[in-house]
């Protein structure tokens, strides 16, 4: 159950970093709702990554754009420090298979040092609605799944050089869900199956 706890205790930092830094609320205000998802959401979490999504056409970047300002005032009005911040137009340079979207990639440090990763979304609506429903589904699947079993090779693939790039979270839920094995080196060879496959 180690595992799990330190899932918990995690989700439960997330939640309070989003509620102090009143990002739930910014983010209403300027995109009419958001979706936290993720790990977070999942509750099968394994180190310091929050993932948001919000509703933005995509005629509307330069709404998603002058977002950055508003995020850094109400971190550090909560005392956090906004120490990075990225952007991606991937509508004009998409790096992956991910979906075309707009992007702020932002690195938060909490009183304490600590640093948290936030991916922050911005969707058209229609697949942001899509991205949800499908986000839905998975956590319907995982619901039966064995958590301490996914919870285990997620911890164990972040010490890989290929995690984030060739192996992610997501192949970890599905390894699991499809019954794959419960190895890292049995998940390693799941993920390279796929990526052969795909390049087939």
């Amino acid at each position: 159950m180690a595992a799990a706890h330190q899932s918990g205790a995690l989700r439960d930092q997330a939640l309070r970093l989003i509620a102090q830094a009143g990002l739930a609320e910014l983010l209403n205000s300027r995109f009419g709702r958001h979706a936290l998802v993720g790990s977070t959401a999942l509750d099968l979490m394994t180190w310091r990554d929050i993932d948001i999504y919000v509703p933005v056409p995509s005629a509307e970047k330069q709404a998603f754009v002058d977002l950055l300002p508003d995020v850094h005032t109400t971190i550090a009005s909560a005392g956090l420090t906004l120490i990075k911040a990225t952007f991606n137009d991937e509508w004009a340079l998409p790096r992956g298979d991910y979906g075309r979207g707009y992007y702020w990639g932002l690195r938060v440090a909490t009183l304490d040092t600590a640093i948290w990763k936030i991916d922050l979304w911005g969707w058209e609506p229609d697949t942001f609605q899509r991205k949800l429903e499908d986000h839905n589904r998975l956590a319907d699947a995982l619901s039966s799944a064995d958590r301490e079993l996914i919870l285990r090779l997620k911890m164990e693939a972040q010490g890989l050089p290929e995690f984030r790039r060739t192996i992610t979270s997501w192949d970890v839920y599905h390894f699991v869900l499809d019954g794959r094995g419960s190895s890292l080196e049995e998940l390693r060879a799941f993920c390279r199956a796929r990526i052969d496959h795909g390049n087939a």
